[in-house]
């Protein structure tokens, strides 16, 4: 019956320290939603800010010509890889033991 016989100042102290315990967790979650939501608007802003940006500018700028050894090597890229011409491996993997002079220094035999 010890458990009954506690001072009512002990259950004030402890209910107090529990609930300062769980209000310090929640304001430290408030503040961390809190960042992470101002991260998310800057973000949104800076994105729409570079669009803006890339839109206006590609409006500006002149359209540079490709030249004709930019369309060769693209032409090239696309033959090679539509004729399928690369090297076919045949999965198999070949070990040959060949003594030398390392081995025979480290695996003498008896």
């Amino acid at each position: 019956m010890n458990i009954l016989a506690v001072n009512l100042t002990e259950w004030i102290d402890r209910w107090s320290i529990a609930e300062i315990s769980i209000a310090t967790v929640f304001i430290i979650l408030f503040i961390l939603v809190l960042v992470l939501w101002l991260f998310g608007k800057l973000s949104e802003a800076e994105q729409k800010h570079a669009a803006h940006a890339a839109a206006s500018s590609a409006k500006t700028q002149p359209i540079q010509e490709d030249s004709a050894e930019d369309l060769a090597a693209v032409a090239m890229a696309l033959y090679l890889y539509q004729n399928d011409a690369h090297d076919t491996e045949s999965g198999v993997l070949t070990l040959s033991h060949e003594d030398s002079h390392w081995h025979s220094q480290l695996n003498p035999r008896i």
